[in-house]
């Protein structure tokens, strides 16, 4: 309702995965902070994000989504963070090829120093161009 409420008015939309249990955010150990943590399985993720992309597919004001915001937690780690990012952004954009993609930093979303298009990190790679944003707090 809030999203279509602020589409009504012409207000762009972004919108934005926090956790998987419903309650306050966010700590090291609230088990929402990184896959396969206790309340974050990353199939059922998938199955949400994909639900939510269809839901907005024809709602032009909601023009991006935040796969997953502020990962953080002990069980963090750069091959997951790759392996599930890039998963979950080719689900989004096979359910609403519209969308801008946007992807997370680790700790707590002040990291994406492992993300580079040269030099030692690795990079993204996805099946569709010019639609990424990388989003760091």
């Amino acid at each position: 309702a809030v999203a279509s409420s602020l589409a009504s008015n012409s207000i762009l939309v972004i919108l934005d995965n926090h956790i998987s249990k419903p309650g306050w955010c966010c700590s090291q150990s609230d088990g929402n902070g990184f896959f396969n943590d206790q309340y974050f399985d990353p199939n059922i993720w998938i199955r949400g994000l994909v639900r939510v992309a269809t839901m907005f597919r024809d709602t032009p004001q909601v023009v991006g989504m935040s796969l997953r915001n502020e990962l953080r937690g002990p069980k963090q780690n750069q091959q997951q963070w790759f392996q599930y990012m890039q998963k979950g952004a080719e689900a989004v954009h096979a359910a609403n090829p519209q969308l801008l993609v946007v992807l997370s930093g680790l700790s707590f979303d002040t990291d994406l120093s492992f993300v580079r298009k040269s030099g030692g990190g690795a990079s993204v790679k996805l099946s569709f161009p010019n639609k990424l944003v990388f989003e760091l707090h």
